[in-house]
Formats: C-alpha cells, sequence, structure tokens
C-alpha cells in the first residue's frame, strides 16, 4: 500500500465526518502533534476553495481539508513520495501514511452510535 491508496480512500470519503491527527513516534513513544476533526472536503469544495481557482492539478491528488474556520486544518500529500509507506485498517475506515521517518498522518471516519453521540 502507497499513498496514492490514501488519497483514493480520501477522496472516496469526501463529506464525510473524520478525524485527521499528525503524529510522531520513537521507539514505544508516541505524540500527536496536531488533531483535528470535522467533514473532510475536497479541494474544490468548502471555505478555501477560492484560492486554488486556476490550479491545473488533478482531483484526487488533493489537497482535502478537515472542518472548517480557524479550527479546520488542510491535508496536502503532494510531496510525499508516491511510494510512502501507507496501511488500511481492516475494516476500511481508517488509513495512514508516512510523511517522513517516524512521522505519520492517521486519518479515521468518524461514526456516532446510539448512546449518546460517543465517537469511535
Amino acid at each position: 500500500m502507497n499513498r496514492d491508496h490514501v488519497l483514493f480512500w480520501l477522496n472516496d470519503h469526501c463529506d464525510s465526518a473524520v478525524h485527521a491527527e499528525v503524529a510522531i513516534g520513537r521507539g514505544d513513544y508516541r505524540y500527536s502533534v496536531l488533531a483535528v476533526s470535522g467533514v473532510l472536503r475536497h479541494w474544490r469544495e468548502g471555505p478555501a476553495a477560492a484560492k486554488w481557482v486556476g490550479d491545473t492539478r488533478e482531483d484526487v491528488e488533493g489537497p482535502f481539508s478537515v472542518g472548517d474556520g480557524p479550527g479546520g486544518a488542510a491535508l496536502d500529500l503532494s510531496d510525499v513520495p508516491a511510494d510512502a509507506d501507507a496501511w488500511e485498517s481492516a475494516d476500511r475506515d481508517e488509513v495512514g501514511v508516512a510523511l517522513a521517518e517516524g512521522v505519520w498522518l492517521r486519518v479515521a471516519e468518524v461514526s456516532t452510535n446510539h448512546r449518546g453521540g460517543e465517537s469511535r
């Protein structure tokens, strides 16, 4: 699995609620350096779309945005090597890709259950 698989997963999950996290790890330790939850949108949609007018990249290449307003974040994987290590969970609701040695992006689809709106 590689970066392109993650890009296709992101593209397929647009308009879904997700949680995205960038984490660094060394040995047994893992630290989250960025976490954001919200609706995953394609780069041509949402409040930041105007800044991408005229961009000629393919739609699936991103970037993608998670959440709106000042609490949101952009996910741009264009500088991540195509052969970067990546993974997908067994139930296909989560993906991850190595951004650099010891640095990972993880994106998980968020579902709400019937017990008070808890997320998984």
